[in-house]
């Protein structure tokens, strides 16, 4: 075996997300200074309702070893460098497991792409290696060929490698696998199964450059938030003169959000650091037979950095005249004192 040698992107689309799908809903296209009336909706650098990709590195991994046939029962979980060695004889004679920490991926995020990337310090080329997901836990300084857990048999993907430097593996399917519950997080195994005598090493997440340790690249989509169904309906008529109107407002991954409501009798109301739920604003001495128009906000600061914004419209019942009843006597009536 040979010695070893020694946030987050912002990336924004420009593809208007349509949330407001009631009858007659719009997205708030108003001027300005009408929005300048809605009270705390939003940052200074508003645009319009976008999706938002971002890109988020998780470097180190949190665990990396590698194993080795000739030494079954040796750890080598404090080497300062990752080996992997297809023989002639055995095809894998030593391999790598790599492990990454994803709980910094926000729920309920859309995943596009997540790379395995490990620098390649030193390569008698060429090495064919293959990513595979592993099945159940390990340990770094436990690990050994011998007690080494085993993996999905789909490989995630391969590259062949002839120089040194930044190496690449498409794990997009496993990471979202992960999210979604169908399999737990164990890592990834590096392996050549070729038989043919050939060598490589990486840097591991102890290694001195910081840079230059193993890292999962993940692009996601993040969601501003999303709106239900106003209550009363969009465009309902007949209406009381004072009312509590409401809608539902939803982050899709869960994160705080300022929401604000506003009609255009001047009545207002707001709030941040919300969670999600239905926000409801206080009418009262509306006019009669009145259509009115009722602007929605919502403003996700910590996660998707977007803004969603709608407006309803409702009517108020009409003024009827006075109703008469039965008048006393009755009408018509004869023979009174």
């Amino acid at each position: 075996m040979r010695e070893g040698i020694l946030r987050k992107g912002l990336i924004v689309g420009i593809i208007v997300l349509f949330v407001g799908t009631n009858i007659g809903s719009c997205f708030y296209t108003n001027p300005l200074s009408e929005i300048n009336q809605l009270i705390k909706i939003t940052n200074s650098n508003q645009k319009n309702n976008l999706l938002h990709r971002q890109t988020i590195i998780i470097q180190p991994s949190i665990q990396d070893s590698f194993v080795d046939r000739d030494e079954p029962n040796v750890n080598f979980g404090d080497c300062t460098w990752l080996s992997i060695e297809p023989t002639v004889t055995y095809g894998a004679n030593e391999f790598v497991y790599i492990q990454f920490d994803v709980s910094s991926i926000p729920p309920g995020s859309t995943i596009n792409s997540a790379q395995l990337q490990v620098y390649c310090s030193w390569v008698d080329p060429p090495v064919s290696v293959t990513v595979y997901e592993v099945m159940s836990p390990w340990g770094e300084m436990t690990v050994t060929w011998n007690n080494g857990p085993l993996w999905y048999t789909t490989p995630s993907s391969q590259q062949s490698i002839n120089s040194a430097g930044w190496k690449s593996w498409d794990v997009t399917a496993h990471v979202n696998d992960w999210l979604n519950g169908v399999h737990t997080n164990y890592g990834f195994t590096m392996i050549d199964n070729t038989y043919i005598t050939r060598y490589a090493e990486f840097y591991p997440k102890e290694y001195a450059v910081s840079t230059l340790r193993p890292k999962l690249v993940i692009n996601l989509t993040n969601l501003p938030p999303i709106f239900g169904l106003s209550i009363p309906s969009n465009g309902s008529t007949n209406n009381p003169r004072s009312f509590t109107w409401g809608i539902p407002i939803n982050d899709p991954e869960g994160d705080p959000f300022i929401w604000a409501i506003q009609c255009n009798n001047g009545q207002t109301n707001y709030g941040d650091d919300a969670s999600n739920g239905t926000k409801y604003l206080s009418l009262s001495d509306l006019a009669y037979s009145t259509s009115y128009k009722v602007w929605v906000n919502a403003t996700d600061p910590g996660g998707s950095n977007l803004f969603t914004r709608g407006w309803y419209i409702f009517t108020t019942k009409t003024s009827l005249p006075p109703d008469f009843g039965l008048p006393s006597p009755e009408n018509g009536s004869t023979n009174q004192p």
